[in-house]
This record gives C-alpha cells, structure tokens and sequence, in this order.
C-alpha cells in the first residue's frame, strides 16, 4: 500500500492529486454531489458532499485538506468555511493530512468548541480508503483492487465528537443566495457574500437536561482587508427577502474584535429545546472584505461554554471599485467567474463599458439559448438586450451576443435547461437543516462513544 502515499507525496499536481483522490472516495462512497468549495483557505482545499441517508434524508460533510507536506495544526479545525448553497448545517467536518496529527492536535480536538464530530483521516487512513475505491485507484492508476474489498463504504479515522451536549449552527439564510463577489485576496480566488445580501440563521439546540445561560453572542473578525482590484459579481433572478432579522451583525475592523449581538442581556435556552434566530449584516460599515465568525458564551449549570460557528467571507464594496456585474442561470459558476479576474485588461475594460452601456451580461446561456436548445461546450459571457424595464430577464427573440469565450465547461451539462431545473427543484431548494435537526433529536445515528483514537465501524452507503 506503501506506493498510494508516495504516489500522493512524489505528484507534481500536489494537492490537486489528493483532491480528486478524495472526491473518488466520496464518490464510490454513495456521496451523490461532491464540489469544490471557494473559501481562500491557504495551503490546501475544501470540498463539500452531500447523500441521502435513511427514508431519504440528507447528509452534508465538509472536507479540509492539506496539501500532502503540511500538516495539521490546532488552528485548523477554525480554518473551515460556512457552505453557501443549501440552508444547511455541517453533519462531519474531516480533516485530511497525510501528515499523522500530533499530541497538541488530539488535545484541541477533544475539545474543540464545534457543533459536529471532527473526523481525522491522516496517511493511514487514506490508504485504506484508495484501497476500497475503484475510482481512486484508476485515479493513481494503481491495479485494481479484491473486488470484495472494493465495496462503497468509508473507514472513518480517528473521530471526535462534539465535547458538548449544546451545539451551534449558522448559515445562510436563504437556500440560494442572489448573488456573490468573486476577488483576490493574498493571491487566493474568494467567493464572498454581497453585503446587502447576507443574511444568516443562528440554531442553538440544547440537548442537556439543564437550562442554557447564553451571556454572549459575538460577530469575530478574524482578518479584515482592503479590496482594490477587481470584482466579478455574479446574481441570479430571485425576490428580495421580506424576513426582519432579530439582530444586525457589525464586525469591527481589527483582526481578533468582536462586536456584541446581545448588548449585555442574557438569552436562556431551555432543556432539550432549540432557538433560531436571523441576523443580517448592518449598513455603514468599513468597506472591505471581512473573515467573521460567530461566538457564543455562557453557562450550562457549573460549566462555562464556548459555542462557534464556521467562517463567513463578506465583502462590502468601496465607491469606485471595478466591478463587473453578470447574471448566471442556475448554480454559480465558479471557475468562469475565476477565469473572469484573470482576463487581459483590454478585454476586462471592454465587458466594462459594454455593462455600462446597457443591456444585460451573462456568463453561460441567455434565455434564448436555454429555450431552444443551444447547449455549450465551453463558458462564454454573452450581452442580451433585456425585455422589459429593470428586469434580469432577456430578449426571447434574440440570441445572446458571445462577448468572451473562457473555455473548460466540458459537456454543457450545467447550461442546459434541463440541468437547471433539476437544480432549482433539487437539494439547493430544500430546507436541509430542519431534516438534519430533525434526525439528531431522534438519535437515529448516534455517535459511537469511547476512545477518541479508536476506528469507528464502516459508513455504508445507505440502501
């Protein structure tokens, strides 16, 4: 087995290896959507993936990897990002290493602050898993396995449960977000929320026998910085939320600050009793991008208890910024959006003035081309006069106009008419969260307990 990990370490793709060996496990593993998460995490990766579990019920985990030579630190079970599609919690966070975890790790992980089981899969463990995939092993053409080993299940590493009995969630509040800001940070592609558009909701589920004394709800910033370079922001046709949030988040500006939600009240949180609330970003604050999270303190009887949430990208725009904005249909095209920042200036100055002139963007098909059929092959930026006043809606009559041609699409498949449909109706559309809340209540899959360092038993794919 000894040549799967050199064949991840000795890889010139580096992490880029390791990711699609990942995404195979995922995938022979029963996970039906597996996708690349744009978080501007440094030195590795982020992958979400979501099945359906029992009668039908989803399940999400989150994927944090290091490429092969870095290993994990303590810092990086605070180094995940919040998904922005679904309304939807996080049902495992793994954290991928090839590198084995050490003693400070271990001591973090028994007690980190998360709502979720963390699971460890180090070098070990991702032999075993490259050994019971078939798409894996055809990845690092390796032979093909004992086809009665090669069954669809995934041996979990090292797993640690969640240190309490209360635990905290934050999402976005809307199952599809209209729109997101594509920018560079240090060099990184970041996907970020528009600020007007972020909205999120704050589950506390208080499954002790006692009363929770919530004391403090805080917006941190980790980091906050200046945004001077370009912007591709990307919207989709929606209706703007009529919910009046409960409360309005202003981070601060200095790295480390957080600002009160709760303005020195206490929020108690009964017995076996979850609370929701919604928060929306407030208005004036320092334009910029923002890395925030949500943190929450207080009493359970005698023990104190520190509650935090996943990170959140959030840009708010300074006057006079380039940015480009596009509509898309269906998800969000990240790589077009990427490929976007990256153009020759003359051509990012061109698709500026043809936005200013009039006329709507988009990045893939005008609603022309989903109607009759037209399907592409590669990601193309069209201008379609738009039909009617102040609408996102375009010309029925009359083709889009390939402004940009940016390649690597492949097949189409996301561009068609079909294909957007399925996504609109499919698991972007559903409240997830109040299916997994749901599950968890019931104890339908409890978390073995015991030793931390042991293997649990084998995730089936379910029937």
């Amino acid at each position: 087995m000894s040549s799967i990990l050199d064949r991840l370490y000795d890889s010139h793709a580096g992490g880029s290896l390791l990711e699609r060996v990942v995404t195979d496990v995922l995938l022979d593993a029963g996970f039906s959507r597996v996708q690349r998460h744009l978080s501007g995490n440094p030195g590795g990766f982020e992958l979400v993936a979501m099945r359906f579990v029992r009668k039908g019920r989803p399940e999400v985990w989150k994927i944090e990897c290091r490429d092969p030579s870095i290993p994990l630190e303590p810092s990086d079970i605070m180094m995940h990002f919040a998904w922005d599609q679904p309304r939807a919690s996080f049902d495992r966070l793994v954290l991928v290493s090839l590198v084995e975890a050490d003693d400070a790790l271990t001591d973090a992980l028994n007690t980190h602050p998360l709502g979720m089981p963390i699971t460890v899969w180090d070098g070990a463990c991702i032999e075993q898993l490259v050994g019971r995939s078939a798409r894996a092993r055809r990845t690092l053409e390796l032979p093909a396995g004992d086809p009665g080993l090669e069954t669809p299940s995934v041996p979990a590493g090292p797993t640690f449960p969640p240190y309490l009995p209360v635990s905290m969630d934050v999402f976005p509040f809307r199952p599809n977000p209209r729109a997101f800001d594509y920018l560079e940070a240090d060099g990184i592609p970041i996907r970020a929320f528009v600020d007007q558009e972020f909205m999120v909701q704050l589950t506390i589920d208080n499954q002790s026998p006692a009363t929770l004394q919530l004391r403090s709800l805080v917006a941190v910033t980790v980091r906050a910085l200046r945004v001077e370079g370009r912007v591709v922001r990307l919207s989709r046709a929606g209706r703007m939320s009529t919910e009046s949030p409960n409360f309005t988040a202003a981070p601060r500006w200095e790295p480390g600050a957080g600002a009160s939600l709760l303005e020195g009240q206490v929020w108690p949180i009964q017995a076996r009793h979850a609370e929701l609330v919604t928060m929306q970003l407030a208005e004036g604050l320092t334009p910029g991008l923002y890395d925030v999270f949500f943190r929450a303190t207080g009493r359970l009887g005698h023990q104190n208890v520190t509650l935090e949430s996943a990170r959140f990208w959030v840009h708010v725009a300074a006057p006079g910024l380039s940015i480009l904005p596009l509509w898309s249909h269906g998800s969000f095209p990240d790589d077009a959006a990427v490929r976007l920042l990256g153009l020759e200036a003359i051509r990012w100055d061109a698709l500026l003035k043809e936005r200013l002139e009039g006329g709507l963007c988009f990045i893939g098909p005008t609603e022309y081309e989903l109607l009759n059929g037209i399907v592409d092959q590669d990601w193309k930026v069209r201008r379609a006069a738009p039909r009617g006043a102040c609408t996102p809606h375009s010309d029925l009559d009359a083709p889009g106009t390939v402004l940009v041609e940016l390649g690597g699409m492949g097949g189409g498949e996301a561009q068609s008419l079909e294909a957007i449909g399925r996504a609109v109706a499919g698991p972007e559309a559903i409240d997830v969260f109040a299916m997994q809340l749901a599950r968890r209540r019931r104890r339908e899959e409890p978390e073995p307990t015991g030793s931390s360092r042991s293997l649990l038993p084998l995730l089936s794919t379910p029937a």
